[in-house]
Order: C-alpha cells, then structure tokens, then sequence
C-alpha cells in the first residue's frame, strides 16, 4: 500500500544522495519497479520522481522512457551539467523574447558570424571556431536584455574545449558540423519567425550533443 502523503521529492532526494556519493554509479539502471517496492508507492509515484531526476540531468532515459539509468558520476559534473543546461536554456529564452516582443529581427551579425563559423570550420581552426560561436551567442542574449546572462559565454567556451578534448576526431568530423548546421537553422527559422522550429533546433542540438559530453 502506498504511503500516505509520501510524495515524489523524497524519492528524488534519497535517489539523488546515492548517485552523489556514487552508491549508484553512472549507467547502472535505477528501475521503477524497485522503486515501488523500496518505497511502498505506486507507479506514477516512482515515475514521477525519476522523471524529475532526468529532467535534472542526474537521469537518462531508456526504452522511450520506460526506464532509467544513471547519467552522471558526481556532484562536481551534475554542476557542470546544469550550468551547460542553463545556458542552452537562457537561448530559448532569447527565442521566447522575440516573439513575446514581436521585435524585428535583425539577423545580419548573426549572419555575420556564421560565416566566419564557416570558414573556420573549413580550416578546421578551433579557435576561430569557439571565438565566433561564442559571437554568436552574444548577439542572441543580446535579445534577452539581460546582460548578466553572458556569462554563459564561458561556459559555452567551456564546453566547446571539453568536447575537442574528449574526442577531437569526432569534434572535426561530426560536432561542429552539427553546431554549424544547428546555427544555420536557428537563423533560418528566426528570419522566418518560426519560433517553435527555433526552439526545436536548440533542444535537438543538446539532447544529442551534451549526452556525448558527459557519456
């Protein structure tokens, strides 16, 4: 019988411990069914307390959402996630203000900046590249009119130099590829004040990209 009153962010936050202090460790299966069990609660109790845990990013998904696993090694790289997830949050957001505004876009140093996220990426110049997709993504925080949100620069730097470092031949041959065909799109779609496609294209971009990072 499920406990009375017994509520999904107890779950979350005893599940949450063991994958801190690596009881759980990455990519071991935290399944609902033990989590009826273990907590006396029901199905959507146990689902809803993981779910919470892959929003978070402590948690991904397998088997279309049927069950779980751990997606993170410890406390320092559940920061390092969130502070990624924020920022690619905060890019929606810019989205979002422009079409709460109903403001003009003006996509010239967007454009601008990919060009030059083009040819770096025909010299393969890691530098340049990061340089300009940083650009870039100043000049979409610019829409939020929050400047304290630039600050996500650094960890945009961040994460381009984490992913080279991980694996530079996939960095080349495939990621920022991606990124240069995610930009390309998000321009496209902004021109085109196609703000649901634009939200779209960011949360595709992390969803397959940022699980590289941290896999």
């Amino acid at each position: 019988m499920e406990k009375s009153g017994f509520v999904p962010d107890l779950i979350y936050g005893e599940i949450k411990n063991e994958i801190m202090t690596n009881t759980l460790e990455i990519g071991e299966k935290v399944d609902i069914d033990d989590i009826m069990k273990r907590f006396q609660v029901s199905r959507r109790v146990a689902f809803g307390a993981l779910h919470c845990l892959y929003k978070s990013g402590m948690l991904c998904e397998n088997n279309g959402g049927q069950s779980f696993s751990v997606a993170i090694k410890n406390e320092a790289e559940h920061r390092e996630k969130s502070r990624m997830k924020l920022a690619f949050f905060h890019l929606n957001y810019a989205v979002q203000k422009l079409q709460d505004k109903d403001a003009e876009i003006c996509s010239t140093c967007l454009r601008k900046e990919l060009v030059y996220v083009k040819l770096a990426v025909a010299d393969q110049n890691t530098d340049v590249f990061i340089h300009h997709v940083k650009n870039f993504y100043a000049c979409m925080i610019h829409y939020t009119e929050m400047p304290a949100m630039e600050k996500n620069i650094d960890t945009l730097t961040i994460l381009l130099q984490k992913m080279k470092e991980k694996n530079k031949k996939l960095f080349f041959d495939a990621f920022i590829m991606d990124i240069t065909e995610s930009l390309e799109e998000l321009v496209t779609c902004l021109e085109a004040r196609e703000f649901g496609k634009c939200h779209l294209v960011i949360q595709k971009f992390y969803d397959k990209n940022i699980s590289i990072l941290f896999s």
